[in-house]
């Protein structure tokens, strides 16, 4: 019962660290990626980011070359994570 209660009482905080974790790995890129950035940030290679990039679903500006919007990339991993999970290393970065 205590530590059902505790669990409660703590998972806000657990959600709020997670969010931070995201937000700090996130802090060297700016607001847009470019395909090597992108390839750094999911521990991708080439192939697969070209792979990621040409799906119809995933947020690219073309204009001046391939770019990715940082917060948009953020939106397409929560809405696609089993892709994610099964073709990137995203979720097996080292906890900081």
């Amino acid at each position: 019962m205590l530590k059902d209660a505790l669990e409660e009482a703590l998972a806000p905080i657990k959600r709020d660290i997670e969010e931070l974790k995201s937000a700090s790995s996130l802090s060297k890129y700016g607001p847009v990626l470019t395909v090597t950035e992108l390839m750094d940030f999911l521990k991708i290679g080439r192939t697969k980011a070209t792979e990621l990039v040409s799906r119809p679903d995933f947020p690219v500006i073309r204009a001046c070359g391939i770019k990715v919007p940082t917060h948009l990339l953020m939106e397409w991993i929560e809405q696609n994570t089993e892709w994610v999970q099964h073709n990137t290393k995203y979720f097996n970065q080292a906890v900081m």
